[in-house]
């Protein structure tokens, strides 16, 4: 399944599911950044069988692979980019085991349910720059 003009993509591996299911990809709004990290992109992924039943679940890892731009880590340590998900019952996000290949725009991991996930990542230090006065003691030749 690839979603979101190729920026997302969803793999489920032969044995993933029992039945035939329909899976749905929704774009969310952006969460207020996650403690340091900055999140860049947010989306739903939820499935059904053909009689309408969700199916949450699946009994091998199903791969997320998502493709991002150089635009979104310009403020972000790309190597800290991870795919996180929201806890449905706490609604905690919780890291996934994330393989970054920066070269090529791509992050990627595996799970085994759907729910909404967020790609995000810890957001560079802004160089700061300090002022100080130049204070001289008073010298006199003499």
């Amino acid at each position: 399944m690839v979603t979101n003009n190729g920026q997302i993509k969803v793999v489920f591996p032969p044995g993933a599911v029992d039945v035939p299911i329909i899976v749905h990809f929704a774009p969310q709004p952006l969460p207020a950044p996650l403690n340091d990290l900055q999140p860049i992109l947010a989306f739903n992924l939820t499935a059904q069988d053909e009689q309408g039943i969700p199916v949450t679940t699946f009994s091998l890892p199903i791969l997320i692979l998502i493709r991002y731009s150089d635009g979104d880590v310009t403020k972000i340590d790309e190597a800290s980019l991870t795919i996180y998900y929201q806890d449905a019952a706490s609604g905690q996000w919780t890291a996934l085991l994330t393989l970054v290949d920066a070269a090529n725009n791509l992050a990627w991991a595996t799970t085994t349910h759907l729910t909404q996930f967020v790609l995000a990542g810890t957001q560079t230090a802004t160089p700061h720059r300090v002022y100080l006065p130049l204070i001289v003691k008073n010298h006199w030749p003499g």
